[in-house]
């Protein structure tokens, strides 16, 4: 059996786990440290993760680059411990030294316990086109939320 047909599917809308609130478009960041976080304040701002969620996302970094190709990023903790599953989406203004690559379009994901099955799924969202340079330059280009979010899920 093909690895998808292991994959659960969502139990909403894609969209429900992203939010307007939470698209951050030329955010200026000197580093990676940075970018995640403005990202996780943001996060912490809203009630989204409690206020360790940075440290536990530096701490899975430092295990490994989340950065992929094409300029793409995916941090996350090494465990899901959201109060609610939210991914964060920024566009940095330039691209920064993330590990031994370079990132500028950036998906910071915040899972919720209960979601982790549903684990593959998100990923399957940004993996499917980060192959694809075109792609990831259409999305970058996007000013606004639902411009960006018409593009993803197209």
């Amino acid at each position: 059996l093909k690895r998808k047909s292991f994959h659960l599917s969502l139990p909403q809308d894609i969209r429900l786990y992203f939010n307007e609130e939470l698209f951050f478009y030329k955010l200026p960041a000197g580093d990676y440290k940075e970018a995640i976080q403005y990202m996780c304040d943001e996060l912490i701002k809203r009630g989204y993760v409690s206020a360790d969620f940075y440290e536990k996302t530096i701490f899975r970094e430092e295990l490994s680059s989340t950065a992929l190709a094409h300029l793409v990023a995916i941090p996350h903790p090494v465990e899901a411990t959201a109060n609610k599953t939210i991914i964060a989406i920024t566009i940095l203004e330039k691209p920064v030294k993330w590990g031994t690559s370079q990132a500028q379009l950036i998906f910071l994901m915040a899972i919720r316990k209960d979601d982790t099955r549903y684990l593959n799924n998100f990923f399957d969202i940004t993996v499917r086109f980060v192959d694809h340079a075109s792609i990831v330059h259409r999305l970058m280009k996007a000013d606004n939320y639902e411009e960006f979010m018409t593009l993803l899920l197209q």
